[in-house]
């Protein structure tokens, strides 16, 4: 796809995306692409928020994500600016229609990224790096599906829940949609010592925030 990944939770865990793209080569190593992509989503709560609940209340397939980016390519290295709009589009406030529904919201991400050859330190040596953020469209700082428990050398580890979207059970405890908000970091080296050997060394940081009416959603009172 057009959207570089990322490191925390990178791993897609799926064998293809549907995407329908074009690039258009400028000359120069400089390219830019623009993609209809199947949405990447990660799961949009109601109400208050109860431990392992998966919740995954996205309306109805609507609309793709429209992701693009403009990338230059030379023999230094590689450099990348890249956007998505993602349609968030939750069910009703109740069990039928004639409870509403909130309104449908368009979230975002946007990123940049850089890979910088350093054959003055060794042969194929490169450091890369990249920041991503995003309202209402998690999934592109975080590329895994949802989960609220990891195992940790054989023990469980708990963290909060990820989501695009909260919002409340009628129209009244809360009416719109409050996008998810997410930013990572990541930065590598990749150091050759032969043919035979080289030593990667990584790392990354995450968050995930909501505001103050969307923290309230989520938490008992």
């Amino acid at each position: 796809t057009s959207f570089w990944g990322s490191f925390p939770g990178s791993d897609t865990g799926d064998p293809g995306w549907q995407v329908a793209a074009y690039t258009a080569q400028f000359g120069g190593g400089l390219s830019a692409t623009i993609a209809a992509e199947m949405r990447r989503m990660t799961t949009i709560y109601r109400g208050i928020y109860s431990g392992n609940q998966a919740a995954a209340l996205y309306q109805g397939f609507q609309a793709p994500d429209i992701v693009a980016n403009l990338r230059a390519n030379g023999t230094w290295g590689s450099a990348q600016i890249m956007g998505a709009l993602h349609q968030v589009n939750a069910q009703y406030y109740g069990a039928t229609p004639a409870t509403g529904h909130p309104d449908d919201k368009w979230g975002f991400a946007l990123g940049a990224g850089l890979k910088v050859f350093a054959p003055m330190i060794g042969a194929g040596d490169y450091l890369q790096a990249q920041i991503t953020y995003t309202q209402g469209a998690t999934r592109y700082a975080h590329q895994t599906t949802n989960s609220n428990w990891s195992s940790v050398e054989g023990a469980n580890a708990g963290y909060g829940p990820l989501t695009d979207a909260v919002y409340g059970t009628s129209a009244a405890t809360g009416a719109d949609l409050e996008l998810t908000t997410a930013w990572t970091l990541n930065a590598a080296y990749e150091h050759f010592w032969n043919k035979q050997w080289k030593t990667s060394v990584y790392g990354g940081y995450s968050e995930v925030s909501y505001n103050d009416r969307g923290n309230n959603l989520l938490c008992t009172g």
